[in-house]
């Protein structure tokens, strides 16, 4: 059956009953592996940011090296994580280079502030992509490749993760299919579409890794984002049914592998109230979360605008 065609989500800001402001939302749901529907431009060119963490997880697992440093279900949870700088967080990251006897220094993230706490200095275990770094230095030492300049596109790290991903969206990635992420790792740019079909490809394998990273950020998913974020909160919220990944500027990725169905989605001016809300209404439209774990995340995907004083002055649709 041909995907059906939609015009783009439009998320509007409203006040005193009238449009503030309007977002238009890219999106496309895969159902079986084929598109089901499309919203706006399924071949509009994204870079898919931090929603792709799960993919780049695949080749430290794939390679063996997640079983040779003998890496728990918490430490695939957090590479896979854009995670709050929180205290369980960082504990956890530093712990994991400490085992593989590296360090912070060795880190090529960049330093942030806590997401949670931003009055806090900024490290690179705040980092919300240093669980993401340090499985790629575990592949680095696994590979016996060199630990300096492990973001570089050329990287063998990083040239087995561009390979994988190109395997499942059925675009070839190359260095020049590639931008540099806000951490410093390669950022590969794709259709829309291609992102949706490498999710719906992930999910319908049938082979260990992705399994395992699913299993990870469901178990924990506190450790994937932390207080007041959505990726944690919808997959508490539906109990693993739904797996999701925020990406910067306003990409979102929804997985429910039980109904073989993925949501990929864009807004448009990289706005993540637009990305978060669109989530909301695909979830609900599709039937991917019940109305109790709607009810649940709904003040974070469609929250009250308040005024300084607390009093609801506006709300989103």
């Amino acid at each position: 059956m041909a995907a059906l065609n939609h015009p783009p989500l439009t998320i509007k800001i409203m006040r005193a009953g009238f449009v503030e402001s309007s977002h238009a939302v890219h999106a496309v749901v895969m159902q079986g592996g084929e598109p089901a529907a499309i919203y706006g431009d399924a071949a509009r060119m994204t870079f898919p940011r931090s929603s792709i963490k799960l993919l780049q997880a695949l080749p430290l697992i794939e390679s063996g090296a997640a079983d040779a440093f003998g890496l728990t279900d918490e430490e695939i949870a957090l590479s896979c994580a854009s995670h709050g700088g929180e205290d369980a967080h960082t504990r956890k990251v530093g712990a994991w280079l400490n085992r593989i006897h590296l360090d912070e220094s060795d880190l090529e993230c960049g330093p942030q502030a806590p997401g949670t706490n931003p009055c806090q200095p900024a490290t690179q275990l705040c980092n919300n992509c240093s669980g993401k770094h340090v499985g790629m230095l575990t592949l680095s030492l696994f590979l016996k490749a060199r630990v300096l300049g492990y973001t570089d596109v050329d990287h063998p790290v990083q040239q087995k993760i561009l390979a994988r991903i190109s395997s499942l969206c059925g675009e070839n990635l190359t260095a020049s299919a590639c931008g540099v992420d806000g951490c410093a790792a390669p950022a590969p740019i794709m259709r829309l579409e291609s992102l949706a079909r490498a999710f719906a490809n992930f999910i319908a394998e049938k082979s260990p890794a992705p399994a395992r990273i699913l299993r990870a950020m469901a178990a924990y998913p506190h450790l994937v984002a932390g207080r007041g974020m959505l990726d944690t909160a919808l997959i508490s919220a539906t109990n693993g049914k739904v797996i999701c990944k925020t990406g910067d500027e306003g990409v979102y990725i929804a997985l429910a592998p039980a109904k073989e169905t993925v949501i990929a989605l864009k807004a448009e001016d990289g706005a993540t109230r637009a990305s978060v809300a669109a989530l909301h209404l695909l979830l609900q439209k599709y039937n991917l979360a019940d109305p109790t774990a709607l009810g649940e995340i709904r003040e974070i995907s469609l929250p009250s605008l308040k005024n300084r004083n607390g009093v609801k002055v506006g709300h989103i649709e």
